[in-house]
């Protein structure tokens, strides 16, 4: 496994592999790794001859300083999960690396993805995702990009990212589903900062999220929100965000079950302090 800090070495080490006929995955990610991460560099392996995993905590998305600051970072821990896993490259630059002293970093427009959901909530994370992507694709050139699930708006962005760029045709975007711990609790970053507790309290938004899945056909959008929004609060140590019903696509939210061929059940709750998000396919 090799490791980079600097672009230009990377990018020319990635050209050479190119320059080979050798195709390249490229995953993504702001470290503190779990299995779910580890899991596309797996699908990764098995699709491209390279992989190339990025650890960057990308200051550009953070819309709380507070947040930031608090993000775990476990890099010697990481780089020993990407051996073991079979990586090939690592890229951990600082910041100044990623935008450079008097650069002016690429800005992409994302529309209503920016004003639900994840965008409403946390204004400038997109645009601040959009840059940072934008930046680590062009130093890697791949072949495919694998993402997760668990953040699927982000997914949506990334998607739209593509096609702004043009790359839609030389860039395959690859969503794989979410890993989860034995309780359902979606894998995250975040969750090394819970207690084992919370994790247990955290695990509960699954659940409701599994009964929605079951029960969407007794009640409108906004009566099951209202219920699932009452079931996590009841409990007293979560406070939820929101929780709301989309188009699968677009992410506007749906009034009515026929609104849309595909909805997702979206949600984002509060757990000892820690933010957690998760999602399903409802049908």
């Amino acid at each position: 496994m090799y490791l980079f800090q600097q672009a230009a070495s990377l990018s020319r080490t990635l050209r050479a592999a190119r320059q080979n006929q050798l195709s390249i995955g490229f995953v993504p990610t702001m470290g503190a790794l779990h299995e779910g991460h580890l899991d596309l560099i797996r699908q990764a392996k098995k699709q491209y001859d390279r992989v190339i995993c990025s650890i960057f905590v990308n200051p550009a998305q953070f819309n709380d300083p507070a947040d930031l600051a608090k993000y775990p970072r476990t890099l010697e821990k990481d780089l020993e999960a990407l051996a073991l896993t079979g990586a090939d490259y690592v890229y951990f630059p600082e910041v100044s690396d990623v935008y450079p002293p008097n650069s002016q970093p690429e800005k992409y427009p994302f529309g209503a993805l920016e004003t639900v959901l994840e965008g409403a909530h946390r204004p400038g994370h997109f645009e601040g995702v959009g840059m940072v992507v934008a930046r680590l694709l062009r130093i890697t050139v791949p072949n495919g990009l694998l993402l997760g699930e668990k953040d699927y708006q982000q997914c949506m962005v990334l998607q739209s990212l593509l096609k702004q760029m043009q790359w839609e045709q030389k860039v395959a975007l690859h969503i794989c589903p979410t890993r989860r711990e034995s309780n359902g609790l979606a894998m995250s970053s975040r969750n090394q900062r819970l207690t084992e507790a919370g994790k247990k309290q955290a695990a509960l938004l699954y659940e409701i999220i599994k009964s929605c899945q079951e029960r969407y056909l007794q009640f409108s959008p906004d009566q099951l929100s209202d219920w699932a929004i009452h079931s996590l609060e009841a409990q007293g140590n979560i406070r939820v965000e929101y929780f709301s019903f989309a188009d699968a696509q677009h992410l506007q939210p749906v009034q009515h079950w026929n609104e849309s061929p595909a909805v997702r059940v979206l949600a984002a709750v509060w757990v000892e302090d820690v933010r957690l998000i998760d999602n399903a396919l409802l049908f």
